[in-house]
């Protein structure tokens, strides 16, 4: 699996940072390829926020399984062990994924 840490708090903010020219936006990536996004500190936002979020979290990637968490507790049985990485899930997400990795020297 891929497992993609989230502070509900605040990664409405990080995901709509705007880069430099030619950097990516490590927010975003890191959910579109999750199998799974912890929603940590969801306690410090209200219902309406964490319905947003989980809304633009599904748009992001309609794949990953959300689950809630305060304190970065999680239930590990459902994040350990599931063996549900797909290489093929990451193509219909950036079909040239594989592509700009190799030609792409620049390290961010």
């Amino acid at each position: 699996s891929i497992v993609c840490l989230a502070d509900a708090k605040h990664l409405q903010l990080h995901l709509d940072e705007k880069k430099p020219d030619g950097a990516i936006n490590e927010a975003y990536q890191q959910v579109a390829f999750a199998d799974k996004i912890l929603l940590n500190k969801i306690d410090l936002v209200t219902e309406a926020e964490k319905i947003a979020l989980k809304e633009r979290l599904s748009k992001i990637n309609k794949f990953a399984v959300t689950i809630e968490t305060e304190r970065s507790r999680a239930p590990l049985e459902k994040i350990l062990g599931l063996n549900s990485f797909s290489m093929e899930s990451i193509l219909t997400v950036d079909p040239d994924f594989f592509e700009t990795m190799e030609g792409d020297s620049k390290h961010n």
